[in-house]
């Protein structure tokens, strides 16, 4: 009998030991070979992101980011997303005006989650020819992550496939846009991440 418990034991403590490993193989991190990294980022060539809502398409051919981080391993990344080259509801001159908002990434959650961070009273606004559209901050899942090159020239392309947005519409009295807050926002984009010493060189970051 006491043989048998003993083995019990040993069973309980190896299943122990298996699950505390794959649990911390599960929380991956992000890697830099510094510990004060300049992070910058861009669209892979050939692509553009896109945020869709009741009104229609929000098209950029132009998306950058920038941030820093302080650690060498750090469980999320913050950066702040700058626009361009928009086009919305099929008018061009559209507008985002990021009002300080940013994006954190978050990877070793169970599900990879982005968090749109915005000051009080701030969001990312839209501004269009027929319509306003407003997006604040909130927590969405739909991230994927991917390593490529070596050695200092290592980088990261983080892909968006996000749904469940919450925005507002507001209507400049034109049709085609309906005034009312709206859970069914989409965005599709991807964005490839870099970094950089404080004295401007490159060095390898990526993800695991």
């Amino acid at each position: 009998m006491n043989r048998k418990l003993k083995g019990l034991g040993l069973m309980f403590v190896a299943l122990l030991a298996l699950a505390g490993f794959s649990s911390s193989a599960m929380a991956a991190e992000f890697h830099s070979e510094t510990a004060h990294t300049i992070i910058s980022g861009e669209q892979p060539a050939g692509t553009n992101d896109v945020f869709t809502v009741n009104a229609g398409k929000v098209t950029c051919n132009s998306a950058t980011y920038s941030g820093t981080t302080s650690a060498a391993t750090t469980s999320e990344i913050e950066v702040e997303p700058k626009y361009s080259e928009c086009t919305a509801f099929g008018f061009v001159s559209t507008t985002i005006d990021v009002e300080g908002c940013k994006y954190k990434f978050t990877p070793a959650t169970s599900t990879p989650q982005l968090h749109i961070i915005c000051p009080a009273g701030k969001t990312l606004h839209v501004t269009a020819f027929n319509c306003w559209v407003k997006i604040g901050s909130q927590t969405l899942s739909g991230i994927t992550y991917d390593n490529s090159g070596s050695g200092t020239s290592r980088d990261v392309t983080a892909t968006a496939n996000v749904s469940g947005i919450t925005y507002t519409q507001e209507s400049k009295s034109f049709p085609g846009c309906t005034n009312g807050t709206f859970t069914n926002g989409t965005y599709v984009g991807a964005g490839t991440v870099k970094g950089a010493n404080t004295s401007g060189t490159q060095v390898g970051v990526f993800y695991n």
